[in-house]
């Protein structure tokens, strides 16, 4: 109680600091966006680069989860995270990112999952970008169930306290031209106790499609390569769209994995957009396929600052599902509040008939607010 009372006065006393001085955030925000609206001649990156000054932006955020019993019985268990985010940019060079997350569960806390970004970008020229540390890639199409995970574990989406984790490397994106970006990561060995890892992805627009191809090579710690290929797409109408993702990785054997989902906008009442997601992944297992199946509703407007989501998740191969419903709250331009509440289940079916009865459930709810500063 101690540690999130504290937290939750820092955060307070930051932001109205911020709101008692000169605009600190929207300042930051339009001072970006005037400064990236036109790519620069070499000599003129130069002369902003020494020119302009540094611009910043930070994110401060507070979340709190409460587990119920299994089953109604037993303890229950919560938890707390405190998240701080800042992005600092030099003229249209250097870019500084970096996000930190403490989960305050009772476990001890460890560097790298407390670290889960921290690296900086240099635009070498309007063609050539390099990024060295722990960084986010966002290789594929996928929303919620990614294929493309060799690389990256992807978020747990039965889990509702799941995160991402970035990977520690060196990056170079070149763009040599508007309808094609090409991209390479190496991983070294330190990043990985166990292996070391090189990357590559080529990206094209074709018409109205945006394509993408790329492979690894990993060296496991027994020196055994385990190679992968991956493949994504993405086509976007004017309120409706497909795209998918696949993988296909091996490790003793090749295992393949394909993910594809649409996403549908409906405009409603309060000037506000409904949108409609469904994804379904298959994946090859060591003896079964896996399947999992999603279908959500976000952005439902209950007033123009209050929005609300609706969503289910459904895994037959681990007999488990979660229902969830969402509520975001908008304070203003630079504070959000979201709650969220969880109902996870099990099933198990009779060797008998088709009927399916509960054996397992447990209700999640979980608070956060966030400010961007």
């Amino acid at each position: 109680m101690k540690t999130r009372a504290l937290l939750l006065t820092i955060l307070l006393a930051v932001r109205l600091g911020a709101a008692s001085g000169e605009e600190g955030a929207p300042q930051n925000a339009a001072a970006i966006g005037t400064a990236t609206e036109e790519t620069p001649t070499e000599p003129e990156t130069a002369q902003i680069a020494e020119t302009q000054p540094l611009t910043t932006s930070i994110e401060a955020g507070f979340s709190y989860d409460a587990f119920s019993p299994l089953n109604g019985t037993g303890r229950g268990k919560n938890a707390e995270k405190a998240i701080v985010g800042i992005t600092a940019r030099k003229g249209n060079n250097l870019t500084l990112d970096g996000r930190v997350e403490a989960h305050f569960s009772g476990d001890p806390l460890i560097a790298d999952d407390l670290v889960r970004e921290l690296a900086l970008s240099w635009t070498a020229s309007p063609l050539v970008v390099l990024t060295a540390g722990k960084q986010k890639l966002k290789w594929g199409t996928a929303h919620v169930f990614s294929s493309i995970d060799s690389l990256a574990k992807p978020i747990n989406p039965l889990d509702p306290q799941g995160s991402n984790r970035g990977v520690t490397g060196l990056r170079a994106d070149f763009i040599p031209t508007w309808w094609m970006s090409l991209s390479a990561l190496a991983i070294p060995d330190a990043a990985y106790a166990d292996r070391s890892t090189a990357a590559f992805r080529a990206e094209f627009l074709a018409g109205e499609t945006d394509l993408s191809i790329g492979g690894l090579r990993s060296v496991n710690a027994d020196g055994q390569e385990e190679p992968a290929f991956f493949a994504d797409f993405a086509r976007f109408f004017d309120r409706f769209g497909i795209y998918g993702e696949g993988q296909i990785s091996k490790k003793d054997t090749w295992k393949p994995s394909l993910t594809g989902g649409i996403q549908v906008d409906f405009p409603v009442w309060l000037d506000g957009t409904i949108t409609l997601l469904g994804e379904y992944r298959w994946q090859k297992a060591a003896e079964d396929a896996q399947h999992m199946i999603y279908a959500g509703f976000s952005g439902i407007p209950i007033t123009r600052k209050l929005m609300l989501g609706l969503s289910a998740i459904a895994a037959p191969q681990t007999d488990q599902a979660v229902l969830t419903a969402n509520l975001g709250w908008k304070i203003d331009q630079s504070m959000d509040f979201e709650t969220r509440y969880d109902y996870l289940y099990d099933w198990k079916t009779g060797s008998d008939s088709l009927i399916q009865s509960f054996t397992g459930y447990r209700h999640h709810l979980s608070s956060s607010i966030t400010a961007w500063y």
